[in-house]
């Protein structure tokens, strides 16, 4: 009964201002790539699919940037990650990263807020960037929006700091292991007769 919970970012509101503010300053900030890898190779994996993203993001380094994070710190909230991230209208991340392990924080349905390029077809030589630059303006704007707005939900507050009355990260994750206590827990009447 294990309730996975979001990634802790270097990003910690104590106040619903605070979290209007990093919204605003989301949605404003200009962004100069297409899209972006953050990971490192896993040599001992074979056939490894971060290898092949990165290496795809290198090869298309006019419209994709990417760190290595063999060789750059991306565990610690670093400034470059933040940065690379902010620069870009997509952030490229393995499917098994979303798909069901943030349905509490995000959305079952991914359509509003990603694209999904299967990897067979990466491996096969489908160009990530072609397929990004199908998508208008309005349809980034659109995805860029529904992620910005579950920011709230995705985030951690200070300690002590409590967002007027909306839940970050914890208090959702708290909701559900609670959830899931209740509906498993055995009735005190014992059974029905």
């Amino acid at each position: 009964m294990e309730v996975t919970v979001p990634y802790p970012t270097g990003f910690h509101p104590r106040t619903v201002t605070e979290i209007k503010q990093w919204q605003e300053f989301v949605r404003g900030r200009k962004r100069t790539n297409l899209f972006t890898f953050v990971g490192g190779k896993r040599g001992s994996i074979k056939n490894d699919f971060r290898a092949l993203l990165l290496d795809h993001c290198y090869n298309e380094s006019d419209s994709c940037k990417a760190i290595d994070c063999a060789k750059t710190a991306c565990l610690d909230s670093s400034t470059a990650v933040l940065e690379i991230f902010l620069s870009s209208d997509f952030c490229l991340q393995p499917r098994e990263r979303i798909v069901g392990q943030y349905v509490l924080f995000m959305s079952s349905e991914l359509e509003p807020f990603s694209v999904f390029i299967h990897r067979n077809r990466v491996r096969n030589g489908t160009s990530i960037r072609k397929v990004l630059e199908g998508y208008s303006g309005e349809a980034i704007k659109r995805m860029r929006n529904t992620v910005i707005n579950m920011i709230p939900r995705i985030s951690y507050s200070f300690s002590g700091g409590r967002p007027g009355n909306l839940k970050d990260a914890f208090d959702i994750a708290v909701e559900e292991m609670l959830r899931r206590i209740v509906s498993n827990k055995p009735s005190l009447e014992g059974p029905s007769s």
